[in-house]
């Protein structure tokens, strides 16, 4: 059964963070389309609302976010450490912090 766990974050409701595929890891990090519109098409089936909408939120809303995906898909964390597949788990993490400083950036630059 997939993990799954609502959150409320006050002032903006309940976000629902569901597990994410093993296989949809992989086809996010070896994508051609671009690491931002991958790493949305990954939690596009995890998130909701979607991540689009979470974007343009403060981030003390988004850490909220972040710290709820990080605890729905701590088994698969601990799986890959187990099968030593580490190079892909630091792909994951070399993907989030280029892909979410430039996502605060361009929610930025959409308000002012």
């Amino acid at each position: 059964m997939r993990n799954a766990k609502v959150i409320t974050i006050e002032g903006r409701g309940e976000v629902t963070v569901k597990e994410i595929s093993p296989l949809g890891v992989y086809q996010a990090l070896k994508s051609a389309a671009g690491p931002v519109d991958d790493l949305l098409t990954l939690l596009d089936d995890a998130i909701e609302p979607p991540p689009r909408e979470i974007a343009a939120w403060y981030p003390s809303e988004i850490k909220q976010v972040v710290t709820a995906v990080l605890a729905v898909n701590a088994d698969f964390f601990v799986t890959a450490r187990l099968l030593r597949l580490d190079g892909l788990l630091n792909e994951g993490e070399r993907l989030l912090r280029e892909v979410l400083p430039k996502r605060f950036a361009a929610a930025f630059s959409q308000d002012t």
